[in-house]
């Protein structure tokens, strides 16, 4: 029987989600932990592809890539970058909340996005405001904050799939931003490949 070499096999957003939910339920690995390797991972790349910056502006939105962004933001503090942390919201849901606190443990402080807000200037750009749960158009706040990070003058990377990006279909409902790099978690998702997905990515 054949199987797909995992390297290039693309998966939905429900089989990603299906093993996540296996890494944690069957193999014991904690969603926090899971968090962490995705951060660690995406700090890597990060550092690989700009060694030269010094600053960043960290988006974090409200759910799992939220927490992926706000532990990127602790080893970029402890790596002695520059970095500011915008969050959409005041509170983070699930396992996210920890990796929030663990930001706040770190002396890390968080400015909240409100209607008036303009992102600040650095080298780089680290988008963790939607991830692969994200179907429909952003709206309101956030559809704001999304277009100020497309028109962001700096480096910008995402987290999983740029954040207005649908996973599953490659195709941008609303506002959406385009990443000079995404940095995938678990698999690859179908829409980074697909229809409009690789101009976003």
């Amino acid at each position: 029987m054949h199987t797909a070499n995992p390297a290039s096999a693309l998966y939905t957003v429900e089989q990603v989600r299906l093993l996540d939910q296996a890494a944690i339920h069957d193999f014991g690995v904690a969603g926090l932990e899971l968090m962490q390797r995705a951060a660690n991972a995406a700090f890597s790349s990060l550092q690989r592809r700009w060694p030269q910056a010094r600053s960043l502006v960290v988006v974090a939105g409200n759910g799992n890539n939220g927490g992926d962004a706000f532990l990127l933001a602790c080893l970029a503090r402890k790596a002695e970058l520059s970095v500011s942390l915008i969050a959409l919201g005041d509170a983070s849901g699930g396992g996210a909340a920890g990796a929030r606190e663990a930001w706040l443990a770190a002396g890390g402080e968080i400015e909240l996005a409100d209607a008036s807000f303009l992102l600040p200037g650095a080298d780089v750009l680290v988008d963790g405001l939607f991830g692969t749960g994200l179907s429909r158009a952003p709206a309101g706040l956030a559809a704001g904050l999304i277009r100020q990070m497309d028109n962001f003058p700096g480096h910008r990377l995402a987290l999983d799939v740029p954040s207005g990006l649908d996973a599953d279909l490659g195709v941008a409902p609303g506002a959406a931003m385009h990443a000079d790099a995404t940095v995938s978690f678990v698999g690859w998702k179908r829409g980074l490949f697909t229809a409009d997905g690789p101009d976003y990515c």
